[in-house]
């Protein structure tokens, strides 16, 4: 099912999809970094809940579901291998508490956008036949809702 639309999608499009993914990625692992633990640490937390918004995303019929995957799965790779070589991937961030509380408020705000931006774009692929603009709009503010859940945990945690 997926396949018949895949012709409809631009080698623009699947940029744009891999721009939008990144961004959330970094912005998400930079929320977790500045509320303390390590670089290396943050970036791992990022990509694994990346995993789960990718998970929740490909649940439903949309043409982007493969290529979405096939960037998890690649970035995860990429960010794998980083953590396990950099240098830096020990390093913590060292300002004082009200510069780490403005950076990491600020990363949860350009998460939020970047989030929705993404669903914004990946939406627009979304199949009519078996869905309708509500269910997608509600299903995409409990992801929401949940993922950034997900960040406050991590924030207790560190």
């Amino acid at each position: 099912m997926e396949n018949k639309a895949n012709s409809n999608i631009t080698e623009q499009d699947l940029k744009e999809l891999e721009r939008n993914y990144k961004r959330m990625w970094v912005y998400l692992a930079s929320a977790i970094y500045y509320r303390g633990g390590t670089h290396g640490h943050a970036e791992q937390k990022a990509l694994e809940q990346m995993d789960t918004f990718v998970q929740i995303k490909t649940s439903r019929d949309n043409p982007m579901n493969e290529a979405l995957k096939k960037i998890n799965s690649e970035y995860r790779k990429a960010i794998s291998e980083n953590i396990m070589t950099n240098e830096q991937s020990n390093h913590v961030f060292s300002g004082n508490e009200l510069v780490r509380e403005r950076w990491a408020a600020g990363a949860d705000r350009e998460y939020k956008l970047a989030m929705q931006k993404f669903n914004e774009f990946y939406d627009r692929y979304q199949s009519q036949q078996n869905n309708n603009k509500s269910d997608i709009t509600a299903k995409t503010q409990q992801l929401s809702a949940m993922l950034i859940q997900m960040v406050a945990k991590n924030q207790g945690r560190q």
